[in-house]
This record gives structure tokens, sequence and C-alpha cells, in this order.
């Protein structure tokens, strides 16, 4: 046997080594992930923190990532804040007077819709199906949590541990990645053959530019989606300002969601605004007729200005080409396939230029990030 092939056999060994140990410790995988979107959005801030020059002083890297995540964490907090006293609010207009007939209205027509399903579907669901049942369930399923009270206090208590435990290493990985430039990339340079150093390092720089645009575009575009709902949701529907700015908040969130996101935000959004309707004034048709209208206006909004802007100016694509990236991405991974299609997508095309640019076909899908 000789040596080349013994090398191609080596080379070819350690990918699937390295392949196994990604995912076998996939959840530090995530976090390191997390921390690279984090450490993207910081980065118009770092630039910014870095100018602050007092005399001959100027703000070390390490300073410069502590605020950045300071200010990154306290506009997460705020968020937070903003929703609890939110949902407080809805749920005690939910239980004054008003919403009681609608409150009377949804149980009927759950009881419909049961009976209709269980109809339809006899042998596939069982006699005792509900759909308050199976969303119980799956809401129980989610936390990992058994039949009885204290398991269901357990598995959530368990759920919250994890989650503080993620943040934190998001956290803390994302000062390192903030303080010392280019870490990820000079771990990979170390770790890879040394004639591939340069392409390494364009294909980072490029990746860095064009997801630090994307991350950030899509946080402001989900801002404008929500600004845009609640001057609707408020002032047009006339919904009760809390319930207005909580259900435009949650479009705002869900709208990063490529495609899916905006169908789902809008349609929860409409079924919880259909239980205060009453106090519009309007009859049911008009106001489904006008909230159809506040939600479309927006998407139309989104769709011929949002985006467009986001797309090209970030990951240079076209919007045809997106589509069906996202569609294959979801029906490879769901969901988590289409919430992260378009940041995969573009660091192939920068990899794919830098290393496969003597093939046509990778020739021409990273030709525009070239132009």
């Amino acid at each position: 046997m000789n040596q080349g092939l013994l090398k191609k056999i080596a080379s070819v060994v350690v990918v699937l080594i390295v392949i196994f140990f990604l995912w076998y410790f996939r959840g530090i995988v995530l976090y390191v992930a997390l921390a690279a979107v984090v450490s993207l959005i910081g980065r118009p801030l770092m630039s910014l923190f870095g100018h602050i020059k007092i005399g001959r002083w100027t703000c070390p890297p390490w300073i410069c990532a502590i605020m950045t995540l300071i200010v990154i964490v306290a506009a997460l907090a705020g968020l937070v804040l903003l929703l609890i006293p939110l949902f407080h609010q809805v749920s005690a207009n939910f239980s004054g007077w008003e919403v009681q007939a609608s409150r009377g209205m949804l149980a009927d027509h759950l009881d419909s819709l049961n009976e209709w399903i269980i109809t339809t579907f006899p042998t596939a669901l069982g006699e005792n199906f509900t759909i308050q049942t199976a969303l119980f369930d799956y809401a129980r399923d989610l936390i990992g949590a058994g039949g009885s009270v204290p398991d269901m206090v357990k598995g959530a208590f368990s759920t919250l541990l994890d989650i503080f435990i993620g943040a934190f290493s998001v956290v803390f990985i994302s000062f390192f990645f903030l303080s010392y430039d280019n870490l990820l990339t000079k771990t990979i340079i170390n770790l890879a053959p040394e004639k591939f150093s340069d392409q390494i390092q364009r294909a980072s720089d490029s990746i860095s530019t064009l997801l630090s645009r994307y991350f950030v575009g899509i946080s402001f575009e989900a801002i404008c989606i929500a600004i845009l709902n609640s001057l609707g949701f408020i002032f047009i529907l006339r919904l009760n300002p809390s319930l207005a700015i909580l259900l435009a908040l949650i479009t705002g969130l869900l709208n990063i969601i490529p495609y899916a996101g905006p169908f789902i935000g809008h349609v929860l959004a409409l079924a919880v605004s259909l239980m205060t309707y009453h106090s519009t004034g309007m009859s049911l048709g008009v106001f489904l007729a006008v909230t159809f209208a506040i939600t479309m206006t927006t998407q139309l909004v989104d769709n011929f200005l949002f985006q467009p802007l986001i797309y090209s100016s970030s990951v240079k694509a076209h919007p045809l080409e997106i589509f069906l990236v996202i569609l294959m991405a979801g029906t490879v991974a769901g969901m988590l396939g289409v919430f992260v299609a378009i940041p995969v997508y573009t660091m192939l095309r920068v990899v794919a230029g830098e290393f496969l640019g003597q093939f046509r076909f990778f020739e021409k899908i990273s030709q525009s990030l070239r132009d």
C-alpha cells in the first residue's frame, strides 16, 4: 500500500473522528455557535467602544467586550421585564367580564373541533382525544416530566437549571470571542495545513463581516415589524395597548424565522386577539378583515423593503436562491434547519469560493460575494 493512499485514509479517519466528537459534544458545540452569534452581533458595539479615547488611553478589548455584553444582556433583560407586566395585564384583562363570552365561544368551538377530529380519525386518536389534553401532554414531555405534579416541578427546575448553565456558558465564551479577535480562526489555522492559512483567514473575515451584517439586520427587522404591528393593533384595531404591544413583540420575534415565523406569529396574534374583539366595537367579520389587512401590510413592507435590503447587503444572495435553500434545510432538519439555513449557507458559499473556486458551480454561487 503506497504512502499517498495511507495519507488519504488517515485524513478520512481524522475527519470521521472530528465529526464524531462534534456530534458527541453537540451541546457544547451549540454553546460555541450561540456565542459566535453573540460576538457577531456585538461587533459593531466593539468597534464603537474601541474608538473611546481619554487622552492617550484607549479602551482595551476586554473592557470593550464587557461593555458590549452588558448592553446585549441589558437589552434582553429589558425585553423580558417588558414582557412580564404585559403578560400580567393581558391575563388580568382575560379575567374580566367582557371576555367571558369569548371564552365560552372558544370552548364551544374546541368541543366541536374535538368531536369532528374524533369522528374523522376514530382509530388513530381514540375516543377520549381532546386538543387541550394533547397540548398539556406535549408541554409535559417538553420539560421531561412524568404524570405527577412533583415530577413536573422537578422537570421544570431541571429545565431552568439547564437554561441558566447554557446562558452562563454562552456569555462566558462570547467574552473571549469578543476580547480576542479571530480566536476561533487562529485555532483553525493552527490545526490546518500551513498552505491553507491565507484562504482560511480570508474566508473567516468574509464570514464574520457577512454574518455580522445579517444578524444585526434581522434584529433591526424584528424591531421594525414589532413597531408597525403595534401601531396597527393600537390605532386601527383599537386593542388594549398592553395586548397590542405583547402581540406585536411576539410577531417581531417570530419573524426572525424565515417564511414560517411570520405565518405562525400572525396566526397566534389573530387567535389571541379574537378573545377580546368584543371590546373593539367591531363585528367579527370586520375585525378579522382589519386584522388580516394590518398583518398583511406589515408582511408586504417586510418582503419588499426590509428583507431585500438585509439579504442583498448582508448575505448577497438572490431571494429565490434563499427560498430554495430554506426549503431544503427545512426538509432535512425541520424548524431548526429553517432557522439556521441562511447563516450556514452563507458560510458554505464563502468556503466554497475560497477552496473550490476551480469548479464552475461553486465559482458561480460565490461570485456575488466577490462582486
